[in-house]
């Protein structure tokens, strides 16, 4: 039963597509509208009798992919498919769908325009216009991956002159290591590795020494806490 309704749901979009306005030229379907009309062009104004009426159903009517699927059915798909597209076919034509399209027409005949004669949304888009004749693109034009691809390499280039040219001057700002003394609380030892040498073996780390707390400031229970 989905493929029937998936069937009839196809089939009724192609047949209800046949009365909106065609922009462009589709492939030629005896199930479609034979003459493509814009119905809601102001360059020419429509009368009732050209709106072609929805055609009764049959299934010489599919084109050649929908003919296919419908030939795939089992027979009662086919029956359950004829019965409800015969219906909306029928109920199309009871609600007088050309008459319909003519009222729409009717009424958006006084809008001039896609704007509706706005004069901010129409000042907004010649506007834009004016800007894309005065300025247009070059062949010599990036594209955005281009500008950062150029922001990460000026970025880059910026680092590498403060590590040739600033960094070295910290070396003015150098001060000899001494030893701390025994009531300082920090104490500073070089890094000890397992082994003959170790990039890291000059490094020097910082200790805090609880013990010299006491017992001039803290008792050991006290340190231990």
């Amino acid at each position: 039963m989905a493929s029937v309704t998936t069937s009839i749901g196809r089939a009724a979009l192609v047949f209800c597509r046949q009365t909106a306005p065609k922009r462009s030229a589709m492939r030629p379907s005896a199930f479609r509208l034979q003459q493509h009309l814009a119905f809601f062009s102001h360059s020419r104004h429509l009368k009732q009798n050209e709106f072609t009426e929805v055609p009764e159903y049959s299934p010489d009517l599919l084109d050649e992919s929908e003919r296919i699927q419908y030939d795939a059915m089992a027979p009662d798909q086919r029956e359950t498919f004829d019965r409800e597209f015969t219906t909306l076919s029928q109920t199309l034509r009871e609600q007088g769908l050309g008459q319909t399209m003519s009222e729409i027409h009717k009424e958006g005949a006084p809008f001039i325009g896609w704007t509706g004669g706005n004069e901010d949304v129409e000042d907004y888009f010649n506007d834009d216009i004016h800007r894309l004749h005065s300025e247009p693109y070059m062949q010599d034009g990036m594209t955005t991956m281009a500008y950062d691809e150029l922001e990460q390499h000026r970025e880059l280039r910026e680092y590498a002159r403060i590590a040739a040219w600033e960094m070295p001057l910290l070396s003015n700002h150098v001060k000899s290591f001494t030893l701390p003394k025994d009531t300082h609380l920090l104490r500073f030892r070089y890094t000890t590795y397992m082994g003959e040498t170790h990039p890291a073996e000059a490094k020097v780390v910082v200790e805090f020494c609880s013990p010299a707390l006491v017992p001039n400031y803290l008792t050991e229970e006290q340190r231990i806490q």
